[in-house]
This record gives C-alpha cells, structure tokens and sequence, in this order.
C-alpha cells in the first residue's frame, strides 16, 4: 500500500515513469520529450502541480497518461514532504 513516486531522467524510463502513482521527470531530455508527445503523453512542470489535480495518480483517467517535469532535486523534494503530509 503506499504511493509510488518515480524519478526518471531518460526516455528509457518512461515505463516506469508512467507505472508510478507519480512520474517525475527531471531535466530537459529532448529525446524523452519527443518520444512523449509521440505517444500523447503530457509532461507538465511540476510547479503547476497546484493548478492541476495532484492527488497522486498514474493509473486513473487521464492523469495515468501524464508525467511531472521537475527542475531540480529541491523541487522534487518539496512535492515528496507535501505528498507525506497529504498521503499519510
């Protein structure tokens, strides 16, 4: 039971990025990029996660098809304490 957060870095990640409750992308691969738009999968910056629906969810509705793009690791780590605060 508990929530699976996936950081990738590469387009040879993006199956496990997408099997995540959160897929995390961090960096700017243009060939993960490319090969993302390719199959309709929408990478959205993380710091839009308060815009958007953030309950956790790779695997629901739309949401299983879309993928966080992170900047740095300061960022990743403010969304996994929100995520402890809002899943445990």
């Amino acid at each position: 039971g508990g929530v699976i957060v996936y950081v990738g870095d590469s387009s040879t990640d993006l199956a496990a990025l997408l099997e995540a409750d959160v897929g995390i992308l961090i960096g700017n691969s243009s060939s993960t990029t490319v090969i993302a738009e390719k199959w309709g999968i929408e990478i959205v910056p993380l710091r839009r996660r308060g815009q958007r629906c953030f309950d956790g969810a790779g695997g629901s509705g739309s949401e299983e098809m879309t993928l966080w793009r992170a900047e740095s690791w300061q960022e990743i780590d403010d969304v996994l304490m929100e995520l402890d605060k809002r899943w445990t």
